[in-house]
């Protein structure tokens, strides 16, 4: 954005096979972007999306972006008005740019509620072919950590977890959707797809370096100026297990 624009790039992400970017820009006129990968040069020239959606919500806060390898399945989390000053209220979203490229609006395809007002910024994270989405946010005076895992193509609710625990760090969804990792104040929490507790513990130092395999069967994780390397099930090959 320019420097006199009144919103600012707030988050992106490679979306369709990484041929386009999706982004998120928050401010006084918060919006949803879609641009089409140029050629792969150093420095491409400024462009204009292709597509642009600045109606759907009013955005009040946080406007993150989670892209899937299908054109079709665009997700965000937002922050909207709340019931009290310092209180929001956040919500997933859906775009699709292959029914904006057939002419239909860019706008939301569906929307949820995550329905547990907050003071934290929310995550999402998608899986690769973009069938299930995940949206976390926490909640300082409750000590909550609300998590919802969704139904990419509807929206549906298919598992919700509230976890007594710190401010939300960082989440990692595996490529293939089985497996969520959260670091939230300083807790390592992995859950499978069904919202269950896979694996929980405490760390010796908060971190936001967290990353999970396409899989889910190895979790990284760096803190205190070591990377640990944890393996699903027994350990192997020197990792610890979770």
């Amino acid at each position: 954005a320019e420097p006199t624009a009144p919103w600012l790039p707030w988050s992106v992400d490679f979306a369709g096979g990484d041929e386009l970017v999706w982004a998120g820009g928050a401010g006084a006129a918060p919006r949803w972007l879609l641009f089409q990968q140029q050629a792969r040069v150093k420095t491409a020239p400024e462009q204009s999306p292709r597509f642009l959606d600045t109606l759907t919500l009013p955005v009040t806060g946080t406007l993150a972006v989670a892209g899937s390898a299908a054109a079709d399945h665009l997700f965000s989390a937002v922050q909207t008005a709340g019931p009290a000053p310092g209180l929001s209220r956040v919500k997933v979203l859906r775009h699709d740019a292959l029914a904006a490229a057939g002419g239909a609006p860019f706008t939301a395809r569906w929307i949820h509620d995550v329905g547990m007002p907050a003071d934290g910024a929310p995550r999402v994270a998608a899986s690769v072919d973009g069938t299930l989405v995940a949206c976390a946010v926490h909640d300082t005076a409750s000590a909550l950590l609300r998590v919802d895992i969704l139904d990419g193509r509807t929206g549906a609710l298919l598992a919700r977890r509230d976890l007594a625990t710190g401010m939300l760090r960082r989440i990692a969804l595996s490529a293939d959707g089985g497996r969520l990792a959260l670091v939230a104040g300083a807790e390592l929490i992995v859950l499978d797809v069904q919202g269950r507790t896979v694996h929980r513990e405490t760390l010796a130092l908060a971190t936001h370096a967290l990353a999970l395999s396409g899989d889910g069967g190895v979790l990284l994780l760096g803190a205190g100026g070591a990377l640990r390397v944890m393996h699903a099930g027994p350990s192997g090959s020197g990792g610890r297990a979770y």
